[in-house]
């Protein structure tokens, strides 16, 4: 998903505001926010853990992440 897709969905669906937790109140971040936070996660050296624990949760719910 590009930087500019979360803030595009949330504001398209309400299921995926859902789905990420917001409510009709609540802003929505944008693309600058959202590149700025993951290159802290890199620069931090924790973003790929951060995927491995997400994958997981995933499995242990009986899902599987997919490329797309």
């Amino acid at each position: 998903m590009s930087d500019d897709e979360p803030e595009f969905q949330v504001n398209d669906r309400r299921s995926f505001e859902d789905f990420v937790g917001l409510g009709v109140m609540n802003s929505t971040q944008d693309a600058a926010t959202i590149a700025f936070f993951r290159q802290r996660l890199r620069h931090a050296g924790v973003i790929e853990e951060l995927f491995e624990l997400f994958d997981e949760h995933l499995r242990a719910q009986g899902y599987e992440a997919r490329g797309g």
